[in-house]
């Protein structure tokens, strides 16, 4: 407005003083200058054309190094947030294919792997990439190398050959370990490598004359411990292990898990077999690690006639024993089902109704009561808020961006969907619009009319967002949280954007956008890098802050700082947060045990469960009942996964606990160690302890494995993604997969 203003008084005042020709000239330079003085900053753009490789993504080794690598498999690196991008040279200055990448838990360890025929070429670099030394292992061809989360310079490899190997100095020097084994799988044991001390905390599948096995060892394999016989896969993350195993005897599969904060104190090792509601006569097709973040693990189950959608349901704090959180969750590869950042037991899922259409629910409380989105204000009564998930992202002929929040921007979120009773797969892109919530999903405003892809940077003051549809030379952003966009052109002309992508941490004013130039025959990969320090915003004080508080989550709430949403500013450091605050517990903070389901009448102020039918109770005591320890006695209920709630109405609904006489029982167990298979007296309390041990979360198991603590992809569906877990007997073709089966479980407790 401002400039149209001045535009006018020039020109009347041209008008009013009739001079010559040349003082109209003279006016209309001053007009111009004016004008670009008086136009608003725009943020700095640069492009760099590569064929960016989609399977590898954006790699951050901080907030301005990052990596990527093109579709011929070459790495690139910047230094500066994406503005200027540069091929990796190595091999005396040879342009070589690298088939992966390793990151070390120091970061600026960075391992390039290159497989060609029998032999792996490691390239090394200590100093986040600048130069490189290169390792020839001849006759070595590594299938995967994992880096220790917990030893920095420490890697394991497993080869073709199916011998495995050990590094201590990241790459440079190997020693065979488990020598006398044939192995498939192998891993690092979460809880042992945590102690300085361990050095070869190791689990292994292996082959022998009477079949597969998992071994653990901690001394390079020269003595194991069998732990589970018919093991076919393995997979950990944070809080747990998962072990699949096949049962020759009953020709199904079974899934066992350990957690690595609270493990049980059991004969096994710390490891249960999984129990579900649904009894071992059905087999299902595919089972899938949605997100393990609360403490409480959420798996995705497809039956073999489901194609579009799964059964998803959620453990007690052990892992083990599961009950059904919700039908039909639409799934195609991932399941619509996500995490929202910050608020540790919400969760947006996506419910198919009827053919391709389907509804979106939130829970508050890890799915213990699931309810529509409210829509936005001035809706027409009785309609609700649909968002597309990430298999709409997933989706090559949509791409539009799915349900997105970020740690670093507590309470904000981004979705596209539209305003009604239902939405389908097939909606017209005309019919979907982008909106925004500023308090966790319990309100939005529509801020786009089209379905977008967007980044949320700074702690949430800046929002970068892009029309979905096809190629575009427009950018919106928002300095204000949503309130006004202003626009500005690429120079490049009209390409079309597939991601757009800021540091992990949040706190940067640079953005890297990946996209394909279709102007070319065929298309190629171009990446841009945005820098909205040319905008001249002032840094934020104290004064440009607000407290916010979740809503009560788990028995607690979390008070957060962030940016007012009128402050205009950039945030230059990381936000306070404070400890959560302890609630009294109430019927909220309780579901229904496995083996029981809800009978509470409507607005019943009390939780009242009853036995299912066919369901067979376990046996008390449990079989393995040292003295000295307790066991639980279930009263039909159980407090949810991750939920801190004390006092209240804990008595009601607590399971009771009695003493062990004897280490004996011949009580039926029935893989019911998940039912009924001890807790410490303080397990319950030690839930508190797996609230801190926040993990961002990964994108795709392959990756993830082979990555360490890189994410793939920007949004996501859990909160650590590891891959299926699935027998091939299903039909599942995927060396990732992860099966679930048979016989016992695994690995070192906690010391």
């Amino acid at each position: 407005m401002r400039i149209q203003i001045r535009f006018f008084f020039i020109e009347r005042k041209k008008i009013m003083i009739n001079r010559s020709f040349t003082i109209l000239v003279l006016f209309k330079v001053l007009l111009f200058s004016i004008y670009i003085n008086a136009a608003d900053p725009v943020p700095s753009q640069t492009s760099t054309n590569i064929n960016w490789n989609p399977d590898f993504g954006v790699v951050y080794l901080t907030s301005e190094i990052a990596l990527i690598v093109d579709q011929d498999k070459a790495a690139w690196r910047t230094t500066d947030s994406g503005k200027n991008w540069n091929k990796i040279n190595v091999a005396n200055d040879d342009i070589v294919s690298h088939d992966e990448i390793i990151i070390d838990t120091d970061r600026k360890n960075i391992l390039l792997q290159s497989n060609e025929g029998k032999d792996t070429t490691l390239y090394i670099s200590k100093n986040y990439g600048e130069t490189f030394t290169t390792k020839e292992l001849s006759g070595k061809r590594f299938k995967y190398i994992l880096p220790n989360k917990w030893k920095s310079g420490n890697l394991l490899a497993l080869s073709t050959d199916k011998t495995v190997w050990i590094s201590t100095d990241f790459g440079y020097t190997w020693n065979q370990v488990y020598k006398k084994d044939t192995v498939t799988d192998v891993m690092w044991d979460p809880i042992k490598n945590t102690d300085p001390k361990a050095t070869s905390a190791i689990f292994a599948i292996v082959t022998q004359k009477d079949g597969t096995k998992l071994v653990y060892s901690n001394d390079n394999g020269d003595t194991e411990t069998i732990l589970v016989t018919g093991a076919q896969s393995m997979t950990s993350t944070d809080n747990f292990v998962y072990i699949g195993a096949y049962d020759k005897n009953q020709g199904g599969s079974n899934l066992f898990v350990r957690s690595n904060t609270m493990p049980v104190n059991n004969d096994k090792m710390g490891f249960l077999m999984c129990d579900f509601p649904f009894g071992d006569d059905i087999q299902p097709n595919e089972y899938k690690i949605i997100d393990d973040s609360t403490g409480a693990i959420w798996l995705g189950i497809q039956m073999k006639d489901n194609y579009r959608y799964g059964t998803v349901y959620t453990s007690d704090s052990t892992g083990s024993k599961f009950t059904k959180s919700m039908d039909k969750v639409s799934f195609k590869g991932q399941y619509d089902f996500t995490p929202i950042s910050g608020l540790k037991g919400a969760y947006v899922a996506n419910q198919i109704v009827s053919g391709n259409n389907f509804i979106t629910k939130i829970t508050y409380d890890n799915g213990g009561k699931w309810k529509q989105l409210n829509s936005p204000s001035g809706s027409q009564k009785g309609t609700f808020l649909n968002c597309y998930g990430i298999t709409t992202f997933l989706d090559s002929l949509k791409e539009y961006g799915p349900f997105y929040s970020t740690d670093s921007a507590i309470g904000l979120a981004l979705s596209t969907g539209n305003v009604g009773k239902q939405l389908s797969f097939d909606t017209p892109a005309s019919k979907i619009g982008t909106y925004l919530t500023r308090d966790s999903g319990k309100s939005w405003k529509s801020v786009y009319g089209g379905p977008t892809i967007y980044e949320i940077g700074n702690h949430g003051t800046i929002l970068l967002m892009a029309n979905a549809t096809g190629d575009t030379d427009n950018l919106l952003y928002s300095t204000d949280q949503g309130v006004s966009f202003k626009s500005f052109q690429m120079t490049l002309g009209k390409i079309d954007i597939k991601n757009i992508i800021t540091d992990p941490e949040g706190d940067s004013t640079k953005f890297i956008i990946l996209g394909m130039n279709n102007n070319n025959v065929p298309s190629e990969g171009i990446v841009f890098g945005l820098d909205f320090a040319p905008l001249g915003l002032p840094e934020c004080t104290d004064n440009d802050h607000e407290q916010y508080v979740t809503p009560a989550i788990l028995g607690h709430t979390i008070t957060y700082t962030r940016v007012r949403q009128d402050a205009n500013c950039f945030q230059k450091d990381a936000l306070p947060v404070q400890d959560p605050h302890i609630l009294n517990c109430t019927v909220d903070d309780y579901e229904c045990d496995i083996g029981y389901k809800e009978v509470s009448p409507d607005d019943a102020e009390k939780l009242v469960c009853a036995l299912e039918k066919d369901y067979t109770p376990p046996t008390y005591p449990p079989s393995f009942c040292p003295s000295g320890t307790k066991y639980f006695v279930t009263k039909g209920f159980r407090k949810v996964a991750g939920d801190l709630c004390r006092d209240g109405v804990a008595d009601s609904y607590e399971p009771a606990y009695k003493d062990c006489s004897d280490g004996s029982s011949s009580g039926k167990s029935h893989g019911w160690v998940a039912a009924i298979l001890i807790l410490l007296g303080i397990a319950m309390a030690l839930v508190g302890g797996a609230y801190y041990l926040h993990k961002n979360p990964d994108k795709k198991l392959a990756f993830y494995r082979k990555i360490g603590i890189i994410k793939e992809y920007k949004y996501s569906t859990l909160g650590i993604k590891p891959g299926s877990l699935a027998d091939d007997e299903f039909g599942i073709e995927d060396d990732d997969a992860h099966i679930l089966n048979d016989d016992d479980l695994v690995q070192w407790m906690m010391d």
